[in-house]
């Protein structure tokens, strides 16, 4: 859960495309902290949830408004080159912190948890609960899947360049 609907319907009000919009203005305020690191490819699905159970279990007095999960499996790839020596390695503490941790909920969802509402009687989709979950794309990734099933190969995103020295 990286971000309400009032954060898609904000995003389609400054022009952005929802989802693209969306997931670069989670990362920039809850996860690079202020730096500017453009989101340069996103290959994201996403769905809602919430139902009779959701609401009566979470609302709590609240309209109904289903959650929207970002789906497992999403690629989103920002472009670092910008950056100095200092802000890549800020980076890559926070990359190390996320592989560990999860993905934050969203900055809105946490407002809303009080000291009398904790965050789990709003959500159940918390990092504790194995949501937001991150891997890095790594070297020994590319090599363990260089023999992709027929068809496949991993690419750059900048220059649809093969990545590795050979492909299909």
């Amino acid at each position: 859960m990286l971000f309400e609907a009032e954060d898609i319907e904000n995003a389609m009000k400054e022009g952005d495309d929802p989802l693209v919009g969306s997931l670069q203005r989670y990362f920039t305020h809850h996860i690079f902290e202020g730096l500017t690191i453009p989101l340069v490819a996103c290959y994201a699905d996403t769905r809602l949830v919430g139902g009779d159970y959701m609401f009566r279990r979470f609302k709590q007095g609240e309209s109904y408004q289903p959650q929207v999960l970002t789906m497992a499996g999403s690629v989103l790839t920002f472009d670092l080159r910008h950056l100095d020596r200092n802000q890549k390695n800020q980076v890559a503490n926070m990359v190390t912190s996320l592989t560990q941790l999860g993905l934050p909920v969203p900055q809105s969802t946490r407002k809303r948890a009080t000291q009398e509402t904790k965050l789990f009687n709003i959500t159940p989709h918390l990092p504790q609960n194995g949501f937001g979950r991150v891997s890095v794309l790594s070297q020994s990734l590319i090599e363990k899947y260089r023999a992709a099933p027929r068809g496949f190969v991993f690419v750059n995103a900048k220059t649809l360049q093969p990545v590795g020295d050979k492909h299909d």
